[in-house]
This record gives C-alpha cells, sequence and structure tokens, in this order.
C-alpha cells in the first residue's frame, strides 16, 4: 500500500487499466507462467480498486468504438473525473508483457 500513495491517482489509474486490459484482451495459451502472472495481476486490480474506493473514487470500464480498447474513468463521490484510454495505458501494457 505504501507504494502505491506515491503514485499519483492518473498513474494508478494507468496502471490498473493496463493490468486490467491485459486481463481480457490477450489470448495467451494457459502456460503456468502466464497463469501465475494473472494471478498476481488479478490481485493487484482488486487491491487498487479497494484502495481508490477507500477514499471516495469508482472505476467504471467503457469501450472505444473505434479501437474496440476499453476506456476507463474513475469518478470520485465529489463528481471529479478521470479518463484514461488506449493511448494512456499502451506504454505500461507493453512493461508487463
Amino acid at each position: 500500500m505504501e507504494r502505491m500513495m506515491k503514485k499519483s491517482l492518473k498513474d494508478q489509474l494507468i496502471s490498473y487499466a493496463a493490468r486490467y486490459t491485459l486481463l481480457y484482451v490477450i489470448n495467451e495459451e494457459p502456460l503456468p507462467w502466464v497463469v501465475l502472472r494473472n494471478i498476481f495481476i488479478m490481485q493487484q486490480c482488486s487491491s487498487t480498486e479497494m484502495f481508490l474506493s477507500e477514499r471516495g473514487w469508482k472505476i467504471l470500464v467503457s469501450h472505444n468504438k473505434d479501437s474496440g480498447f476499453p476506456v476507463y474513468i474513475a469518478l470520485s463521490k465529489y463528481g471529479r473525473k478521470l479518463v484514461v484510454d488506449y493511448s494512456n495505458y499502451q506504454k505500461e501494457m507493453a512493461k508487463i508483457r
């Protein structure tokens, strides 16, 4: 959790978006290391969701009609909105793969 506190909200959302997208977009052969990586990714996504929820943020997922990739929208209880699309999280996805 301490590491998460050092990242900005936008960075946390970009990291979450990249990991969450990898779980559902990439079709890889279920090799043991892929299964293990996916388990860690699910844990990281859950941890991020809980961390943001405790601070009043809710993450919504939509889809871009042009690219087909998910668009992640974080809404705060005070009406603030952050949007992260594929152009924001593609570099992070490349690092994780």
